[in-house]
């Protein structure tokens, strides 16, 4: 039982830290934009770094397990 629950905190904590995530990057938004905000959160330079390439790439800014797409190339 004691697994169980420390899973559960830990998938709480994950859950809690994308919300942070989704809450600072909120809408629509242009790559750039996101790198900022990537960096306002505390990501290191080369995350934001690689992050926004990928974005430019594809449209998407992908952190961890959330995958928000729609972001204009810019």
């Amino acid at each position: 039982m004691r697994h169980i629950g420390l899973l559960s905190v830990g998938l709480l904590a994950l859950a809690l830290s994308g919300a942070a995530a989704n809450a600072a990057v909120k809408g629509p938004m242009d790559c750039t934009q996101g790198k900022r905000a990537c960096l306002q959160l505390g990501d290191t330079v080369s995350t934001c770094d690689a992050r926004w390439k990928a974005c430019m790439d594809t449209g998407c800014w992908v952190a961890g397990l959330v995958r928000r797409c729609g972001y204009a190339k810019h």
